[in-house]
């Protein structure tokens, strides 16, 4: 089977400590999720981050792009709120929700959740 695009347009929704992740649909199979944060927002995470040694990678201002442990990124656009996690495609299909999982407890953990 193809896996560059979806085939199941079923939302997704998983939730870790004032984390809530849903996954995006189109051609990304399972490797984008956007991320919500309950009484946080996306420059509370652009500040969190730099302060335990993450590097914000974005060369484009109003754009910060941090580099995640396992080489999946988190993308954050402060001004409008969005925050993105992409996951790396080496992460097998099957594997992908939990390791969604796994990375919005670690952001949870790094704003102090």
């Amino acid at each position: 089977m193809d896996e560059s695009c979806d085939d199941d347009d079923e939302p997704v929704r998983l939730e870790a400590r004032g984390v809530v992740l849903e996954r995006e649909t189109g051609c990304a199979r399972w490797l984008r999720w956007s991320v919500h944060l309950v009484d946080r927002s996306a420059d509370d995470v652009a500040r969190a981050l730099p302060e335990k040694g993450h590097e914000n990678t974005s060369r484009l201002p109003g754009l910060a792009l941090f580099v995640l442990p396992g080489r999946h990124q988190l993308l954050l656009v402060p001004a409008t709120g969005r925050i993105q996690l992409r996951l790396d495609i080496g992460v097998p299909h099957e594997d992908r929700a939990g390791e969604a999982l796994r990375l919005g407890r670690w952001l949870a953990a790094q704003l102090g959740g």
